[in-house]
């Protein structure tokens, strides 16, 4: 049975829609006092301050959720909640325990058996933070802890790290360099990270309350870009953004590496944010610490926004009979001059703020 240690709320902070399926809720006011926003960094100086104990998530949450250490040492994450758990195993690395305390309330507890694996550990936690933090009854923050038990099941299969091409390196350098370097001086950076869906398999990088933005890379020369799906460009308030990423053989001037334009993207992020964009990384098997992306430099030009109207040319789901899905397509650049468009105000992707 579990039982109720020294419980710690963390202030509430208004979290922004990412990737996750579960309606926004509104932040509650509280008269707590105010605490650090919940981060894996919060949670290592805790465990390394107290050796063991657990400590509430966040008190406006659908369901409580606690985060801490066992005895051993070893890291824990759990929820609590009225309906009782299923009975479930994650693998052979995360020990699964369920209770239920004295005031009735059922628990399950997530814990770490192998301690080299703490850092991937606390990101499935956070993506499990992040997707009840967007619920606003308990039944809905119960199917959000399945989904991201789901995500864990899934990256603990196929392993957490892999190594991207060339071309996957360039695609996300514009993508960094979009969302940070382009939007991010007008919309807090920790906006973007948490708009940044497109790891988390959405059809669009970055999605926003009132607009969408899908992001192309090309080289300088090349006049078309390729479509990868029928729902690529078909949602509503899309925004086209297609950036020359220029690549060299060294470390010629003005050029970075993909873990350069990391550290400068960091700079600009809380630690909630930087939990996110590990989260993200995790996603796409990118490990930004691994030595062999330190030999691709890469220079972000210019950036050209086209404005998807229905008049846009473009192969949407609702243009396709049932049995045909997967469809992929390349777009002449040079015969899209009617759509080119500014960026977006404010406004208009910054409901967020």
């Amino acid at each position: 049975m579990m039982v109720a240690m020294g419980w710690q709320s963390i202030f509430t902070t208004r979290w922004l829609p990412g990737h996750g399926r579960h309606s926004m809720r509104p932040s509650k006011a509280t008269n707590r006092r105010r605490c650090p926003v919940f981060s894996t960094q919060l949670w290592s100086e805790r465990v390394s301050k107290s050796g063991q104990g657990n400590w509430e998530v966040d008190a406006s949450l659908s369901i409580r959720m606690y985060y801490g250490a066992d005895e051993a040492g070893n890291l824990t994450f759990g929820y609590m909640s009225s309906i009782q758990p299923p009975e479930r195993s994650v693998s052979l690395a995360i020990g699964v325990r369920e209770g239920r305390r004295s005031d009735g309330l059922w628990t399950q507890t997530f814990i770490l058996r192998d301690k080299s694996l703490s850092e991937p550990f606390q990101l499935f936690c956070s993506l499990m933070y992040r997707e009840v933090s967007s619920t606003a009854t308990e039944p809905a923050g119960l199917q959000a802890v399945e989904d991201s038990i789901e995500h864990w099941t899934r990256l603990l299969r196929r392993g957490w790290r892999q190594q991207l091409s060339r071309n996957e390196m360039r695609g996300l350098f514009g993508e960094l360099h979009f969302g940070f370097e382009v939007l991010s001086p007008r919309i807090p950076a920790d906006t973007a990270v948490l708009a940044w869906t497109g790891p988390f398999e959405a059809s669009q990088d970055y999605n926003f309350q009132t607009a969408a933005f899908e992001v192309k890379s090309r080289t300088a020369g090349f006049q078309s870009i390729r479509i990868s799906s029928e729902d690529q460009l078909g949602a509503e308030n899309l925004t086209l953004a297609v950036v020359v990423v220029s690549d060299a053989a060294g470390a010629d001037h003005g050029y970075r590496t993909l873990p350069e334009l990391v550290e400068e993207t960091r700079t600009k992020l809380s630690a909630v944010g930087n939990d996110a964009l590990d989260l993200a990384f995790g996603e796409l098997g990118f490990d930004p610490s691994d030595p062999v992306y330190d030999s691709y430099w890469f220079l972000a030009g210019e950036s050209v926004f086209y404005s998807v109207t229905d008049r846009f040319p473009r192969i949407v789901s609702e243009q396709l009979p049932d049995a045909i899905s997967r469809v992929t397509y390349s777009l002449d650049l040079q015969k899209l001059d009617e759509f080119r468009c500014e960026l977006p105000q404010l406004q208009s992707v910054g409901e967020l703020a």
